[in-house]
């Protein structure tokens, strides 16, 4: 019986797991239908941009590692990143003397 008990745990967890990716796969298609909805127009860079920051466990970003991951310039970066923020697809806020900026999960 204490066998049986642990394989249905095992299983129990195993099915919350499956369910928490299945929502957060379709999570992200969604977040991308409504960009695609609104009729927002993005660059190539920040459309790969968006399609990464979704795989992110920690949906945020400052102006240093979009430069170091896309080898652009700070002037290019932060273009990037306010213009994605006045399209209310990403929030920004500022941690200590850095701009930090994270998906809009109010976006829809």
């Amino acid at each position: 019986s204490y066998f049986l008990a642990y394989m249905a745990e095992t299983i129990l967890k195993a099915i919350a797991e499956i369910k928490y990716k299945i929502l957060d796969h379709y999570s992200k298609d969604y977040f991308l239908a409504k960009i695609r909805e609104k009729g927002i127009r993005l660059s190539a860079r920040q459309g790969k941009f968006i399609k990464s920051i979704l795989l992110w466990k920690e949906k945020r970003i400052n102006i240093d590692k979009y430069k170091s991951i896309y080898g652009v310039v700070y002037q290019t970066a932060r273009h990037d990143l306010l213009d994605l923020t006045g399209k209310k697809v990403l929030v920004k806020s500022k941690e200590g003397n850095k701009f930090v900026f994270a998906l809009n999960t109010e976006f829809t």
